[in-house]
Parts: C-alpha cells; structure tokens; sequence
C-alpha cells in the first residue's frame, strides 16, 4: 500500500496517473483496436454461419429443399382407390407417368426356407432326468392328489417332496407308489400331466414348474433337445464357394446360442428363428428370388433331426407382376426382390392378389418447385440484405469501442447501444464480402450453356433499386408459366450439371472454371460459390475457402491461423509490452517521488532543529 505527500502535502497518486496518462492512452487505443478486430471477425464468422444455413438448407441432398435434384421440383401425389390398396406401398418419383395404373400381383418374391415338420420337443430321457431342484421345487413341497381306489372309494393323498434333488422320473416313481398305482405322472406330446386322478392340489406350483420345463424356448439346452457337443451340420446357399461347417462345442450351449452361431457364421445371410408358439424351428436366406437355394447336411450326430428338419434343401421364388401404365403398355416383370422400380415408379409388393388388380392414380404438381424456388430467393435476399448493409453503412467515428474506465460509469444498457453504434461500418467497403456477392449477382445474369431459357424469361430479376445489393424479385405469374409450359426446362436451367468438370475442384483453373461455370446451372453456380468462401476442406495449397482464411472458424485450424486471428494475436503482444511499460514506469515514478518525499523530511527536521537552535540562543 502506497501512502505519500505526507512531506509534501501533494497528491502523489493523481500525480503519478496525470504523468502516465499519454502511456494509458496508448494502451487503450490498441485495445480499442483489438476490439474492433475481434467484432470484424465475428462479423465475417456470423456471414460464413448464414452460408452454412443455406448450404444445409438448399444443397443437402438428404433435406427436403434439395435444390440440385429434378425430383424435388415436382410434388408426386399416388392415390389408391382400390380395396386391395393392401397388395403394395406405391411411391412415384417426378419422371413416372401421369395417370392411372393397373397392376396384378401373382406371385411374392420369397427366400429359401428350411423349418421344422412339427413341434420340436425335449428328449424324454433328458426330461426325466432332470432333478427337481433345478425346477425351482423346494424341500417339502406338497401335492395332493384325489383318485378312486379299488374299492371305488374316493381317496385324497400327499406327495411331500422329502428331498429336491431327486429327478422327475423318481417323482413319477413316487406318486405311482403313493397312490398305489391309481395316479401316473406321464410325459406325452410335450407335456406332463397327471392321469387317473379326479382332482388335485398344488399350492406349491409343483405341476406348473413340472410343465414350465416341457416348454422348448430359446433358453433350452441343446443337450435337451438331444444335440451333443461335437456334432456338426453343414449350411450351404448360394453365393458360397463351399459349405459353412456349424459345430456345437461347449460355447454353444442353448437355443439363442445355436442361433447367434448360425448368423455369425453366415454373416448375416442365413439366418435361424424359433417360433415359441408353433414349437417350430427355421432356416431362411437373407436374399429373395428363384436363383437362391439352401441347403443343410447333418455332417455327425443328428443336429437337423433334433430340430425336426425333414427336408435338406429349399429354394427362393421371383417377384412375378403385370403392370399396365396410363398410356397403355403392359408388362410382365418378373424380379428377385419385391421392392422394385419401374418407370420411376417404385412398387414394394406385400400380398399376392390371386388374379385381382390393384389401381392407382399418379398426378404430379409443379407448385412445389415454384414453392421451393421463392422460399430460396426469400432466404438469399436476406443475406443480400445483411451483407449489403454491413459493407455499405458508414462508420461512426463518433463511437469508439469503451476503455475499462469507460465502461465503469455507465449502465450495461448505454454500454450495449454504444457498442452497436461503435460497430457500424466496421467492415464498410470489405473486398472479401463484397467479392463473394458479386460473384453471386453475376450468375445470375450469365446464360445457362444448353438451356433455352434464362432467369429474366421465366420471371427473376434483380430488384430496379440498385442500393438493395442484387436482391432478387420474382414475377410468380410468369414462372408458374413456364413451369406450366416446360417443366423440364426450368428444371434444367437450375439443375443442369457441367459435364466436361462434373466434381468441384478447389484447384482448378480460371479456365476450367469458366467451363464449369458455363455448363453448370443456376444453382449448381451458387453452391461452388459458397464453396470457395466456406468450404472447410484444404486445396492443395493447405487452404480453406476465403472468408476462413480472413476470419476462422472454431474447430479447425483457421481458428488460430486466420489473418484476423493473427492481427488479433499481434495486439495481445503488443498490449502486453505495453501494460509492462507501464508498469515499470509507474513503479519508477513512485520511488521517485518517495525519494523526494525522504528529502523533504530531512529538509523539515534539519529546518526544525535550526529553529529549536535559534530559540535556544534568546
């Protein structure tokens, strides 16, 4: 803590800062300049932020206003007036006919198929052997069963269970024992159930956990169905050079395990499904169509047999259909899949029509390209707007970005609306922006290479007011016209693609450029445009499109590398020497003045002893 003018009586510190006042000014001007920098690359970065927008919005192709495709010009409508709507999904693109179709389904294409002739049950000797325990049967609990004795007497016993790890055939055993023949527990067609008696009572669940077990699921054990470890079944289907080998080993233990091998080996293409319901096991091809077949082969042990698979091999079946279109031609198709295209009209078949025919009605509308057309220029006429402003609005030398000090005694309101004014025309006649919208308006006017038409003869125009920048005005009367008159012809004139350059190529040159240019339609124009300012991939100088060079975006290198980042950084470096400076300064003129502050005092005690002298002499 600092305390001085005691000997003096001055104000050292308002002193001092009245001294380093030039040097404080200097520091706050080349922060004032740092921010101006730092708004100008926020700017830039907001500009290459709406690109993006339109970029995603306009040029993605898994977006609904895709620009670049013809089928996003026509809204395709299919309608069904036909009970058997069921038999397939129709969809129509913009080149399918207009009109109504007929179309019979006679057969469904179908995969190659191998299942179980019956139900497939658990081995009664593997059943039988299983102890009660493993069932969830405790110690003790009971089952009494009601029978009529020799005698024809009704008779009532218990069977206690006395130890849960004998199997299920000592139960059998016991009950028979206990009831002296009249009552069996027996095992048929894959259940359990009691036989010969008139009733029972089975408050411990014995006979609900005995029959849980009957129950085949894809938990059982393979060793339950009679499957052991080590043996082996083939699957061969088409496409393979030689059969795939399924061995059971001691991985393989139950029926979603057996499951899970088959897939794995077969990487997908085969695959194996067990019906809880039906009992029934079943082979299937991924593929569909008459060229595919399946085959399976017990290679040792009877894996297939187990599965109640009598048959060794199957075929697929075609898709088989007779479509009559608007204008009358007729065809048989015949396909391996059942969703298929013809005609740019795509059937995905579901049901056979057994000589029935299904009707449905395609129309299409142009509205949605008119649509699709005014909702880009509303959306380009914005960033017109924008940038035309930013690079026009005069700067107000007035208001300077706040010092520190400043910003102190005011309210973070005033603060707010004196930064927006002190941001206006910070980026006024920018070569960078105003490049990139002038090559925007030029396309615009340069003839389409092919195309018929041009944008002033279906209706859009630059506005008259030469001060809006190039934005764009649409005569809707006279683009519905010409979509009305040529639909195509539009479509081309937005769509069309160079076909000597096909690709975008950051590296071309000025000649390649203009070729692509020239072939390329309006749009396919614009978003070359938008790649050579935004882009974030390198050309094969190490650089990004143009305005990330000049301004950076967050998350790749231009973040630190852009032009502005690095003026930004040379105002760091230089604000830093200047704070030091000052600092070293103000300390300097601190010791300076306690050292006047030192000689003061030894003036005042030399000044007080002379006068206690001179009054001692009197």
């Amino acid at each position: 803590m600092r305390i001085g003018g005691l000997a003096t009586g001055m104000d050292t510190d308002k002193m001092i800062q009245e001294m380093l006042k030039p040097y404080q000014m200097r520091l706050d001007k080349t922060k004032q300049d740092k921010q101006i920098l730092q708004w100008q690359q926020e700017i830039y970065r907001d500009i290459i932020k709406d690109v993006r927008d339109l970029e995603s919005k306009y040029f993605n192709s898994l977006k609904g206003d895709y620009l670049l495709s013809s089928n996003s010009y026509y809204g395709v409508k299919v309608e069904v007036n036909d009970k058997l709507a069921n038999l397939a999904n129709i969809v129509a693109g913009s080149k399918a006919k207009e009109g109504k179709y007929k179309l019979e389904v006679e057969q469904i294409a179908e995969n190659a198929k191998i299942s179980s002739s019956g139900r497939v049950e658990k081995n009664e000797e593997k059943i039988k052997a299983t102890k009660l325990s493993q069932l969830g049967i405790e110690k003790d609990s009971k089952l009494s069963v009601r029978y009529i004795d020799n005698n024809g007497d009704e008779m009532t016993t218990t069977i206690t269970i006395d130890d849960p790890d004998i199997t299920i055939e000592k139960l059998q055993n016991k009950i028979e024992d206990e009831t002296g023949g009249k009552v069996k527990l027996k095992i048929e067609n894959g259940s359990i159930k009691l036989t010969d008696a008139t009733n029972f009572e089975d408050s411990t669940g014995i006979m609900s956990k005995l029959s849980s077990n009957m129950n085949t699921s894809i938990y059982t054990k393979l060793s339950d169905l009679g499957i052991d470890v080590g043996d082996k079944f083939t699957i061969d289907y088409t496409g393979l050079k030689e059969p795939i080998e399924i061995e059971i080993t001691s991985n393989i233990q139950n029926v979603s395990q057996l499951i899970s091998e088959v897939s794995k080996k077969t990487k997908g293409e085969v695959s194996l499904s067990f019906n809880e319901l039906s009992g029934e096991f079943s082979f299937e091809t991924k593929s569909t169509g008459s060229e595919v077949k399946l085959n399976l082969s017990n290679q040792s042990g009877n894996v297939l047999g187990a599965l109640n698979i009598t048959t060794s091999s199957s075929a697929g079946k075609d898709a088989i259909v007779n479509i009559k279109e608007p204008d009358g031609t007729k065809g048989r198709v015949v396909r391996a899949n059942n969703k298929f295209t013809i005609n740019d009209v795509v059937y995905d078949l579901k049901e056979e029509s057994t000589g029935s025919e299904m009707e449905f009605t395609v129309t299409k509308s142009t509205q949605k390209g008119i649509d699709l057309i005014k909702g880009f220029i509303e959306d380009y006429n914005k960033l017109v707007e924008k940038t035309n402003k930013l690079t026009t609005e005069k700067k107000n030398y007035k208001f300077s970005p706040l010092t520190e000090d400043q910003k102190k005694e005011m309210k973070e309101d005033d603060i707010k609306k004196w930064e927006e004014k002190a941001k206006a025309g910070i980026i006024k006649g920018d070569p960078y922006v105003e490049r990139m919208m002038r090559d925007l308006r030029n396309i615009f006017f340069q003839k389409v290479e092919g195309s018929e038409i041009s944008l002033q003869s279906i209706g859009i125009n630059t506005t008259k007011n030469y001060k809006e920048g190039g934005k764009l005005a649409i005569d809707e009367e006279k683009l519905k016209k010409a979509f009305t008159e040529d639909p195509e012809k539009v479509i081309q004139l937005f769509t069309q693609k160079s076909t000597t350059h096909p690709s975008y190529n950051p590296d071309a040159s000025q000649e390649e450029k203009k070729v692509r240019n020239n072939e390329q339609g309006i749009f396919n124009r614009i978003q070359d445009i938008f790649k050579d300012y935004g882009r974030t991939s390198l050309n094969k100088d190490g650089y990004r499109g143009i305005l990330l060079e000049k301004a950076g975006e967050v998350g790749n290198t231009t973040e630190t590398s852009s032009i502005l980042s690095k003026k930004i950084k040379d105002k760091d470096k230089v604000i830093d020497e200047q704070i030091k400076k000052l600092t070293e300064r103000e300390n300097r003129l601190y010791i300076q003045f306690a050292k006047l502050e030192k000689a003061m005092n030894s003036l005042n005690s030399q000044q007080a002893w002379f006068m206690q002298q001179m009054g001692g002499g009197q």
